[in-house]
């Protein structure tokens, strides 16, 4: 199955101060973590149409979504416990906003050599959040409805965001040792957690055998049916034939972990070598990347960076880091998978019959980019020297 990942953090508020050997921190973010799985079959389906698969069968039992937002409120603290060796922690109590995943035992499509396609279905869907389903006495579904919740203005969006019922815990380590006054390692891991769901917390099993034999094209073209009332029929057809049971049902999610291992070595006094590798734990399925990376510290005024990533089984991602600190601002942005090779999609304009193209980037399957602005007191940067 190919696997999709999207991660968004907004930070909305963020403290840090030193006291002595120890740095205390508190800050409160909202986190949307997203993945999904899409089975080979529909790729396949949709780049070579259901030809191949006649007399056989499609397997999309891979397929699979998972999608939870929530807000986290931490507290860290670390201290140097030697000269040359910091330890920290951070607790985080998360309230959680909504959540949606998907189980999926079996889903089938055969098709027989006379193109009838049989779709065989079992799966369940755990869920909290406005939206929900209604069966009717038949087992079937009756609607899909979003509860009583209006987010038609930013009050309303903002009493969504910040609701609770939902809550959980998480954690954070790591150390950082200075093996020389050049040479620094550090270790951590982070998002160590869970969320219980009880909040308009649901469960909804599905499970059902639907046939399709196609419709009579005549009728479409006499008039005496529309495709829309075609393809109405068809997913009033699938609809009933699907048996559906939905229960108020509380659950558990984890937080997707990362363990990270890094090291750094300060080749002048403004130029900074590092390499990091990183262990994402995400659904049961384990991710690797190692990464390479050189920084640039002006002064304290101007920082940069530039990486190179290797991970899953991908070795040409760039990433990029500005920061700009103006008194006692700073402005940052750090952004990854810059696109290095493109491809040319070319078609040709309906009306006109001109031909018109534009390049894409080529195997690009994710971005990440973090834009902020930090308040920064203290850290002066250094006068310069007569």
């Amino acid at each position: 199955a190919n696997k999709i990942e999207a991660r968004t953090k907004f930070q909305l508020l963020g403290v840090g101060f030193a006291v002595g050997k120890n740095f205390f921190s508190i800050d409160v973010n909202m986190n949307l973590n997203a993945y999904g799985a899409i089975p080979g079959d529909i790729v396949r389906l949709a780049v070579e149409g259901n030809e191949q698969f006649v007399g056989s069968s499609m397997n999309f039992s891979s397929l699979g979504t998972s999608a939870n937002m929530y807000r986290e409120v931490g507290v860290g603290f670390s201290r140097a416990i030697m000269d040359n060796l910091r330890v920290g922690v951070k607790g985080k109590l998360l309230f959680g906003t909504a959540s949606i995943s998907t189980k999926v035992k079996s889903l089938e499509i055969d098709i027989s050599e006379d193109y009838v396609h049989t779709l065989n279905a079992e799966m369940s869907l755990l869920s909290s959040g406005p939206i929900a389903v209604a069966t009717n006495p038949e087992n079937g579904i009756d609607s899909i409805y979003v509860r009583n919740m209006e987010m038609e203005s930013f009050s309303e969006i903002y009493k969504f965001l910040m609701r609770g019922g939902n809550l959980g815990l998480g954690l954070d380590l790591g150390a950082q040792y200075d093996l020389t006054d050049r040479i620094k390692l550090s270790a951590s891991i982070t998002d160590i957690g869970y969320i219980k769901w009880k909040k308009e917390a649901s469960k909804m099993n599905l499970k059902g055998e639907f046939t399709y034999d196609g419709f009579d094209i005549s009728d479409v073209i006499n008039g005496s049916m529309s495709m829309d009332s075609v393809f109405g029929t068809m997913l009033d057809s699938l609809q009933e034939s699907m048996n559906v049971t939905a229960t108020e049902s509380k659950f558990t999610t984890w937080l997707p972990s990362n363990i990270n291992l890094g090291g750094s070595f300060d080749v002048t006094d403004f130029f900074t070598a590092g390499v990091l590798s990183t262990t994402r734990i995400v659904g049961g399925r384990v991710k690797h990347a190692l990464t390479l990376s050189g920084n640039v510290n002006y002064r304290n005024l101007v920082t940069t960076s530039l990486s190179y990533t290797m991970a899953n089984r991908s070795y040409g991602n760039i990433g990029f880091g500005l920061g700009l600190r103006l008194g006692t601002g700073q402005f940052y942005l750090i952004t990854d998978h810059i696109p290095m090779a493109f491809n040319q999609l070319t078609w040709t304009e309906s009306e006109s019959g001109e031909p018109r193209s534009v390049k894409i980037p080529s195997n690009w399957n994710m971005f990440n980019m973090r834009l902020g602005f930090n308040l920064v007191f203290g850290n002066r940067p250094p006068k310069a020297k007569d």
